[in-house]
């Protein structure tokens, strides 16, 4: 399920995960935060 024709190589997974990982785990918190709150 994506929208290459090719699956993606692990490298690729990795290398994705570094670049997004910061904002992936600002996004987590505030969604707890939040939760908490209510």
């Amino acid at each position: 399920a994506g929208i290459l024709d090719q699956p993606l190589t692990h490298d690729e997974v990795i290398e994705t995960t570094e670049k997004v990982k910061a904002d992936f785990l600002r996004f987590v918190k505030a969604i707890v935060r939040n939760m908490a709150k209510n």
